[in-house]
């Protein structure tokens, strides 16, 4: 069996499956295209982003979340888009991959944004009490940007429903994985994020992807997996190491607590709301969250939460608009082996180690 990191060089999340290490006897359903699933129309999962060579995921107004194998070179812009060429870029301070990875479980990484995005809600990492009821058989939807099939097919973004197969976390680490499917991701979902939806109507990723494991099998075959780093472990570090509190209802050890961040969260689905040029006009955001206790109290007695992603909030003026959203990924051009030609620097694990590194799983 063999495990690639599923960035392919030059394309990057295309169906986030959520997958650990599937049995030897599990595979996914034929069909060659890796998302089996939408073509997302403009300002459909609007927080899930292009970045060169991988899917990233806002979860706060500043910070991106996306995978540690992905490296952190030609990270300058990034962009939300449903297809690479369009759609509005968004300027980056640093990023910096965690400096433990060595495999699935680990594969964390994150980007600044210069200046905070206002008016796309954000998708926050599930924590607390959120997480009492992921488990087999928990609804998921996979979205990202990368290959549709063997042949190619990255820079469109796709969607797919799917469930959880099973969690495996030791608290610092974790893995969870999608069930066979014709959701498989394929070369180029690297960072991709696993989306769960909450009763309130407001999402919460619970992973980022990380390998595709083949087998013997092409990527989309019957036979391909995939498997993510779970995204709760990474809280901690990511929190630390960028001084951003990407847990806005949580106290760091997981207890509820909420702040006036806690709520306004991405509600919406596949569905256009608006333009990336006006920040995704009418896109659904939640209420005040009280997903695990009382929502936060702003002494206004209004528990309605507009501030973030609706009619009011701007023109979408955040960042460069600049339309090149695939600038140079297709420099990138490889096969299903990760590949690490231009992330080496120094807060990048050499990519080159990947490879073996996935074998362990």
């Amino acid at each position: 069996m063999s495990n690639h990191l599923i960035r392919r060089l030059f394309v990057t999340s295309s169906i986030c499956t959520l997958a650990w290490t599937l049995p030897a006897d599990a595979s996914a359903a034929d069909g060659a295209r890796i998302a089996h699933g939408d073509v997302i129309p403009e300002c459909g999962y609007a927080p899930v982003m292009l970045i060169n060579g991988c899917t990233g995921l806002l979860v706060h107004p500043q910070l991106m979340l996306y995978a540690a194998h992905c490296g952190t070179s030609s990270k300058g812009t990034i962009y939300f888009t449903h297809r690479a060429g369009q759609g509005r870029g968004v300027r980056t301070t640093q990023c910096r991959t965690n400096p433990s990875y060595t495999n699935p479980s680990n594969d964390w990484a994150y980007c600044l944004l210069e200046e905070p995005v206002t008016d796309i809600p954000i998708v926050p990492v599930a924590f607390g009490c959120e997480l009492d009821n992921i488990g087999s058989g928990t609804p998921i939807v996979q979205c990202g940007f990368g290959d549709s099939s063997t042949n190619g097919g990255y820079g469109t973004k796709r969607a797919g429903e799917n469930t959880v197969q099973d969690v495996s976390s030791n608290g610092n680490v974790g893995r969870i994985r999608s069930s066979p499917s014709l959701i498989v991701g394929c070369p180029g979902d690297s960072g991709g994020p696993m989306l769960t939806q909450l009763d309130d109507g407001s999402w919460r990723t619970l992973g980022m992807a990380s390998t595709i494991d083949t087998g013997y099998e092409s990527c989309g075959q019957p036979g391909a997996y995939n498997s993510y780093a779970y995204s709760p472990p990474s809280v901690d570090w990511v929190e630390q190491s960028s001084g951003i509190d990407i847990t806005p209802c949580f106290d760091p050890d997981g207890t509820w607590n909420p702040g006036p961040e806690c709520g306004g969260f991405y509600a919406g689905d596949g569905s256009p709301h608006g333009t990336w040029g006006n920040g995704c006009q009418g896109t659904p955001v939640s209420d005040w969250s009280e997903t695990c206790g009382p929502p936060y109290d702003d002494g206004t007695g209004d528990d309605d939460d507009d501030d973030t992603g609706d009619d009011d909030t701007g023109d979408g003026d955040t960042g460069d608009d600049d339309d090149s959203g695939d600038d140079d990924d297709d420099d990138d051009g490889g096969d299903d082996d990760d590949g690490d030609d231009d992330d080496d620097d120094d807060d990048d694990d050499d990519d080159d180690d990947d490879d073996d590194d996935d074998d362990d799983d």
